[in-house]
């Protein structure tokens, strides 16, 4: 096994349990699992089963270790402070709740007027730089597809919880040591660094047509074939709404905001405002659907809907769930939000939000329905609701640095 050191940055506040930990190798090996599934659907395409032998092959299974090791060289500094600083001011250094919406009331709770956290963090001021010990397999396609996944994690996700609105933010600031077992692979000491801002400004889509993974992603098709000879894996075709989370140019969309702000904090402060009243505009659409014309006419879809009709649309709830709901005693279908929130800083320290979603399909079932909390009989959210909202968040958030949204 060959090491190689790479120099890491926390870049926004990780939550990643309640012992203290702050970050374990676990805690990268799962979201790297994520990001390479993503990948490697662009070949599996449907066939699921060919993406489970593709992940095992890089990231191990029950029995089957994998052949790549993740190692932290030191334990990262643990805060257990309520109300950080980074928490006081919101946008332009006026307080406000925005930071708290983002965080939701998984990560904290609302006292005396002021959020306060509940949970253990890693700030990103106290990490600083920190070493990440990669031990390479000897595998070129292994090796490649590994890096790319934890580029991707990088590049666009995190760790922890509230990764999807901003937090958990890790950037890969250089290689340290090693950088001589890159040479069989398509990754340099240069090309692993996280990508600047330039990177993020026209991209529209994610896709594997960057230069970073372009050469990574020509391996995928060695794991099918050493994994299961003769496979029928292949490619989702455009017309196909994918059943996970996949890089596609036609099932992506993606944007960078104009506004900015010169922190991180004050960046989140503003989107969690804009986030808000874009979820209330959603709420207020007349979204509702009506089987027979005895049922009347259609009534607001909003997040209480006293006495909704069967069936009825739920756009809302494609922004994610849960939403508070509920079916008596019984648990329903779980959803994370397929729209991504990420600041990004620029040459000059300004950061910026860097916003994406999957269009993949919402949930199982044709269509798929939900119980939610105060709405009787179960509610109905389209493949085509995610679109509409994550583009219409998207573009809203591109042409407008303050998008008062109808």
């Amino acid at each position: 096994m060959h090491w190689i050191t790479l120099r890491m940055r926390v870049r926004t506040p990780i939550f990643n349990g309640d012992d203290g930990a702050g970050l374990r190798p676990a805690s990268l090996r799962g979201p790297m699992a994520f990001w390479f599934r993503a990948l490697a659907g662009t070949v599996a395409g449907p066939d699921v089963d060919t993406l489970r032998r593709m992940e095992e092959s890089v990231f191990g299974a029950m029995g089957a270790p994998s052949p790549i090791a993740v190692r932290l060289a030191r334990p990262l500094p643990v805060e257990w402070e309520q109300r950080p600083q980074w928490l006081e001011y919101g946008d332009n250094g006026e307080k406000g709740p925005g930071l708290g919406y983002l965080l939701g009331q998984g990560m904290g709770s609302i006292v005396g007027g002021r959020y306060r956290l509940m949970r253990p963090y890693v700030a990103p001021e106290q990490a600083g730089l920190f070493p990440l010990r990669i031990g390479l397999s000897g595998n070129p396609a292994v090796d490649a597809l590994a890096l790319a996944a934890l580029w991707l994690l990088c590049a666009y996700g995190g760790v922890g919880a509230r990764v999807r609105r901003g937090f958990g933010g890790l950037s890969i600031e250089g290689v340290s040591d090693g950088a001589e077992h890159l040479k069989a692979i398509p990754w340099t000491a240069e090309s692993l660094r996280s990508p600047g801002f330039d990177h993020y400004r026209d991209l529209t889509r994610l896709w594997t047509a960057t230069p970073e993974l372009r050469e990574c992603a020509a391996h995928l098709p060695e794991l099918v074939d050493l994994e299961k000879p003769g496979v029928f894996a292949r490619p989702w075709n455009d017309d196909e709404v994918p059943t996970y989370p996949v890089l596609s140019r036609a099932r992506t969309c993606a944007g960078l905001s104009v506004a900015s702000n010169r922190t991180w904090e004050g960046l989140l402060a503003h989107t969690g405002t804009c986030f808000s009243r874009f979820r209330a505009s959603v709420a207020a659409t007349p979204a509702t659907v009506h089987t027979t014309p005895q049922q009347g006419q259609a009534a607001g879809d909003d997040a209480a809907g006293a006495a909704p009709p069967t069936h009825p649309l739920f756009p809302l709830g494609a922004l994610g769930l849960p939403v508070v709901y509920a079916n008596g005693g019984r648990v329903g279908e779980r959803r994370a939000s397929p729209l991504w929130l990420r600041p990004v800083a620029d040459q000059g320290g300004q950061w910026h939000l860097f916003s994406f979603a999957f269009h993949d399909r919402f949930l199982p079932g044709n269509p798929p329905l939900v119980e939610t909390y105060k709405r009787r009989g179960p509610v109905e959210i389209r493949d085509c609701d995610v679109v509409e909202l994550s583009r219409r968040w998207v573009e809203g958030m591109k042409g407008e640095a303050d998008p008062q949204w109808q």
